[in-house]
């Protein structure tokens, strides 16, 4: 008897939900997969229908649809819903996932035999995943230990282990292919596998350990600072500063904390944003000794600096006085690439300027992830020209 995995028993529903041929494209979008992937499981898809008397029909140009009775339709939805006799497949990229989590939370060494035991997968399996692993958290400045009766293990920074974690959770996986969580306004961080997690160990530990992330706390803290501050993040930075700062808080409050010179400190407590990540983090410091209160908050005031802004904001001019200069510099040399010469005193263009740059600066400066900007391939066709200064004017 053919059983269907959970991917599988998502394909059956979305073709039953629709009365008409569904293309395999949007089949593929809406179950975050390739088409190719989408055909492949629809081998097991067209047996299972056929066990029960019911065809699968393929039509080239069109689309897939199944071809049966109303009262077919609903027993097979009845079947569904039931959740029975299926059973999770992990893709290989969702497994190192697992993996990378478990890494980046763990307080102490993992165990192989638990990873087995967690993913339901062979010991050759899991040292395959770890060798593919290595290379994406070095690229986060960390790194795989693996000591023979002591256990596996990330070294790194405490900044670098929550920069790793940020990227993670935000699905900046492109290199394990389906993310496995999202960050959206309504359902903050979503699990995308959540439906699933009574059938397998390393699912279930997931969903429970995603739960110490409060999202919608910081969420607010993340409006209130935007009030504090007279300004607007752009919309991917509000959600990304409040994925950032749940992570610090779960880390704070597991017993692990960030070290900031003292140098980085002491400027960021000459800046306008310094009392306002101060407020934010009251609650959270109650209990810290000063010399770490002192590091959180300058981790989140590098955060908050280090966010796109929607237009400039008031003191963003006087963050750093070199600024200014650079700012004049590529306002003349737009103002060359375009051949408008009065883009060089343009205002819309020197604020656009600023409240973009002077994150990026930022960013760069702290050594802080942000989430991936548009692709070249993603751009209008009417913007390439735009794109191109852009990667002029960042050699200047």
């Amino acid at each position: 008897m053919i059983s269907l995995t959970t991917q599988q028993r998502d394909l059956v529903r979305k073709l039953l939900d629709s009365d008409t041929v569904v293309a395999t494209a949007d089949i593929a979008d809406d179950l975050g997969l390739t088409p190719r992937q989408v055909g492949y499981r629809l081998k097991s898809v067209r047996k299972w229908l056929a066990q029960r008397d019911v065809a699968l029909k393929t039509t080239p140009g069109l689309g897939i649809e199944i071809v049966c009775s109303p009262d077919q339709r609903s027993a097979l939805l009845r079947e569904l819903d039931s959740q029975a006799d299926f059973h999770l497949v992990l893709t290989r990229g969702q497994r190192q996932q697992f993996f990378l989590l478990c890494l980046l939370t763990a307080d102490d060494p993992l165990i192989l035999n638990w990873l087995q035991h967690m993913a339901a997968v062979s010991k050759p399996t899991v040292l395959n995943d770890l060798d593919l692993l290595e290379g994406w958290v070095r690229g986060y400045n960390l790194q795989l230990i693996r000591r023979p009766n002591y256990g596996l293990s990330l070294e790194g920074s405490e900044l670098a282990r929550r920069q790793a974690l940020a990227a993670l959770l935000w699905g900046d996986v492109a290199f394990f292919d389906e993310p496995l969580t999202r960050m959206t306004y309504y359902e903050g961080l979503l699990f995308l596998l959540a439906d699933d997690a009574s059938d397998l160990p390393l699912v279930q530990y997931t969903n429970k350990l995603l739960r110490n992330f409060i999202i919608k706390t910081t969420l607010e803290q993340v409006a209130s600072a935007e009030t504090k501050l007279g300004g607007r993040f752009t919309d991917d930075v509000v959600l990304h500063l409040t994925l950032a700062f749940a992570i610090q808080e779960y880390r704070v409050q597991t017993g692990h904390y960030v070290e900031i010179d003292a140098e980085t400190s002491r400027w960021l407590e000459t800046k306008n944003i310094w009392p306002v990540a101060t407020e934010d983090l009251e609650n959270l410091g109650n209990d810290l000794e000063p010399d770490i209160l002192r590091a959180e908050i300058s981790y989140r005031a590098m955060h908050l600096l280090a966010g796109t802004r929607h237009h400039v904001w008031p003191g963003d001019l006087y963050i750093e006085p070199l600024l200014t200069d650079l700012i004049s510099v590529l306002m003349k040399e737009v103002a060359q690439a375009f051949n408008v010469i009065e883009l060089r005193h343009d205002p819309s263009l020197r604020d656009g300027l600023f409240a973009h740059i002077i994150p990026a600066i930022m960013r760069r400066r702290f050594g802080l992830w942000a989430p991936p900007a548009w692709s070249e391939e993603r751009l209008s066709r009417k913007y390439k020209r735009e794109h191109k200064i852009a990667r002029e004017l960042g050699k200047v």
